[in-house]
């Protein structure tokens, strides 16, 4: 098929899988980095990538921190992100019409 055919750069890819995980307080946001990093030490993760947006949010005042890894013993090294936020930033983005706006605002 065509679009098949056309050149498209797939490596650039970072997210066929994407999920977030809501954290209630700052030492769970904490502790969920602790998991990636334990695993990507022992060998079952490699994390390609890390941004971290509590130390500087985007500019609608987003803060999370988003981790690109693949597991290592996926043939294809299939990107995955995962989100990890304060509960508290999700319920304004879900509930306050936050994630709308930020959707028109990227559009």
């Amino acid at each position: 098929t065509a679009f098949l055919e056309t050149p498209y750069v797939y490596s650039r890819i970072r997210d066929v899988a994407r999920d977030s995980l809501a954290c209630h307080t700052m030492k769970a946001v904490s502790g969920c980095l602790e998991v990636f990093l334990s695993r990507h030490e022992s060998g079952e993760i490699t994390i390609v990538g890390c941004k971290d947006r509590f130390s500087q949010p985007t500019s609608g005042g987003w803060a999370d921190l988003m981790l690109n890894f693949v597991f290592n013993d996926d043939p294809t090294h299939h990107i995955a992100e995962v989100q990890i936020m304060h509960r508290e930033l999700l319920l304004v983005r879900s509930q306050m019409g936050a994630h709308k706006e930020y959707a028109g605002f990227r559009a």
